[in-house]
């Protein structure tokens, strides 16, 4: 089913990513045609057909989630960004204050067992 509507999808289709990382499909069309596009949406995907903003409940989809569009007579461009759940940065800070933390406690227990070694050669 994957083959069948994304990888080898017939409609001859020009994608690109543009400066916000988000995927731009673009094709021409004869007339007012239910095209079948070869991407995937999600419910988080944020959608702009031809212009018009919509979100991911708003446009047809297949079972596997491929876009249902209807094509204008000329050229269509569809553009699908994500926006994720979780703040990036947020993640980042939490990584970065966790390995620090870690960081610490190795040390600390480090310079602990070295002292310990160290006084029981005294003795």
């Amino acid at each position: 089913m994957y083959d069948e509507q994304v990888v080898n999808n017939e409609l001859r289709v020009s994608k690109t990513i543009d400066n916000h990382n988000n995927l731009v499909l673009t094709w021409e069309s004869n007339g007012n045609e239910e095209e079948t596009l070869p991407a995937v949406i999600y419910s988080i995907s944020q959608i702009n057909f031809n212009g018009n903003h919509y979100t991911s409940e708003q446009i047809s989809k297949t079972t596997l989630g491929a876009p249902i569009v209807q094509s204008e007579s000329g050229t269509n461009q569809f553009t699908i960004s994500y926006e994720p759940l979780v703040n990036i940065t947020l993640l980042l800070v939490i990584k970065f204050f966790t390995i620090g933390v870690l960081a610490i406690f190795t040390f600390v227990k480090g310079v602990r067992k070295f002292r310990n070694v160290r006084n029981q050669n005294r003795e």
